[in-house]
C-alpha cells in the first residue's frame, strides 16, 4: 500500500512514513504536495488509485470521529457506520456509489427526508475526511442529490405551556419541563449542566462539552428560571444539577420517558423532548425577537439553521401581516421624523 501524508496537529505539519523513517513534508497543503511527489519518485512508488477498502476506511474514520466529535453524536452514529461497514466491506471506497448508499439508507427504514440528507451528509462527510487524510483520491457521492429537509414545525402552543408543567408529578420534572421551554436547551445538553459553568445568569459549557467542539455552548437562564437554576446548583454542587426524583442525572433515555408519560397528560401524541426547543423558538419569533437573537439563544452560530429546520414563522401570520403593515404606513404617511428635503410625513412614491 502506497504510504499516505498525515497531518501532526502537535508540530502543525505534514508527514509521511517511508520504510520506517517519518518524513516531514512542510507546513502547507501545496507545499506537502509537491514533496510527496518528488518521494514516491525518488523511492520507486507509484500513486496509483487508492487501494484503501470501505471497511478500512470506515474504521479509520471512526477512531477520528470518537476523538473528536461529542458523546451524542459518537451514540447516534456508531450503529450507522457499523451496518454501512459491514454492507460492503472488501469493496474498495473509491467504488461505492450513490446505489450503495441509497440502498443502506433503504435498509435502515428512514422514511423521512431529513433523516436521508443527514446520512448522505454522514457517508459523504466520510470520504471528504479520506481525502484529507490521503485515504481516498475522490469522494464518489460528491454529487449525490439530497431530499431537502422538512422543516420541524410541531410545537407545544404557549396556551398548554401551563397545563404541561402541571402534568408534571415531581418537582423534578416540573424543573426540567420550565428549563427547556425557558431556555431552549438541547436534550444533550441538559446533562452537562453543572454549578460550576453557572455564573449566575448562564451557562457557559466548555468546548470540549460543547456540541461540534468548536466554540463554547452558552445557555442563557431568563430571570424567571435563575432562583430555581441557584437552587438546584447549591443542592447538586458537583456533577449535573438536573436530576430526576431518584438523584440521577436526566439523561435522553429518562427524558424520553417523561415525555411518553406526559403525552395522554397533555393530550401531545407527539411530545417528545425536542418539541419544546421548538416551542421556545416559535414562542420568541411569534411574539416578534429577531431571528438573529433567537438563533443566538438556541446556540446557532447565524440564523440558517433556525429558518431551514424551523418552520416556527410559518405559523405566525399575524406578527408577519402587522410587520407588512406597520412597514407600509410609514411608506404612506411618514414616521413623523424628517429624513430629507421631502420629509414631515409626504407620501414617497415607490
Amino acid at each position: 500500500m502506497i504510504p499516505q501524508p498525515w497531518y501532526r496537529k502537535d508540530r502543525k505539519t505534514w508527514c509521511v512514513q517511508i520504510s520506517g523513517r517519518q518524513i516531514n513534508l512542510g507546513k502547507t497543503r501545496k507545499e506537502a504536495d509537491a514533496k510527496y511527489k518528488r518521494l514516491l519518485q525518488q523511492y520507486g512508488l507509484r500513486d496509483g488509485p487508492s487501494r484503501t477498502r470501505i471497511a478500512e476506511l470506515v474504521d479509520e474514520y471512526w477512531g477520528w470521529y470518537e476523538r473528536e466529535k461529542s458523546t451524542s453524536s459518537i451514540e447516534s452514529r456508531r450503529d450507522l457506520m457499523r451496518t454501512f461497514r459491514d454492507q460492503t466491506p472488501n469493496l474498495l471506497a473509491e467504488e461505492i456509489r450513490p446505489l450503495h448508499v441509497d440502498k443502506w439508507i433503504s435498509r435502515s427504514n428512514a422514511k423521512a427526508a431529513s433523516t436521508s440528507s443527514d446520512r448522505i451528509t454522514l457517508i459523504s462527510g466520510m470520504f471528504n475526511w479520506g481525502k484529507r487524510m490521503r485515504l481516498v483520491k475522490v469522494n464518489p457521492i460528491k454529487d449525490m442529490p439530497r431530499p431537502t429537509p422538512e422543516p420541524r414545525e410541531d410545537y407545544v402552543p404557549p396556551n398548554k405551556f401551563a397545563e404541561l408543567i402541571r402534568s408534571c408529578k415531581s418537582p423534578e420534572a416540573r424543573d426540567l419541563v420550565v428549563f427547556m421551554l425557558d431556555t431552549g436547551c438541547r436534550v444533550q445538553e441538559i446533562s452537562k449542566l453543572e454549578a460550576q459553568y453557572f455564573d449566575g445568569v448562564k451557562f457557559v459549557l466548555p468546548i470540549s462539552k460543547s456540541k461540534g467542539k468548536r466554540r463554547q455552548r452558552v445557555v442563557y437562564v431568563p430571570e424567571s428560571s435563575q432562583p430555581m437554576v441557584r437552587r438546584l446548583c447549591r443542592k447538586w454542587k458537583t456533577g449535573p444539577v438536573f436530576r430526576n426524583s431518584t438523584g440521577s442525572p436526566w439523561n435522553k433515555n429518562s427524558i424520553n420517558r417523561l415525555m411518553k408519560r406526559l403525552r395522554p397528560r397533555v393530550g401531545i401524541d407527539n411530545l417528545c423532548a425536542t418539541m419544546l426547543r421548538h416551542s421556545f423558538a416559535h414562542h420568541r419569533l411569534s411574539q416578534g425577537q429577531s431571528p438573529e437573537i433567537v438563533a443566538k439563544l438556541l446556540g446557532h452560530v447565524d440564523t440558517s439553521m433556525l429558518m431551514k429546520l424551523y418552520g416556527h414563522l410559518a405559523d405566525a401570520v399575524d406578527l408577519l401581516t402587522n410587520e407588512a403593515s406597520r412597514v407600509k404606513l410609514l411608506v404612506e404617511n411618514g414616521s413623523g421624523e424628517s429624513d430629507g428635503p421631502e420629509g414631515g410625513g409626504a407620501r414617497q412614491e415607490l
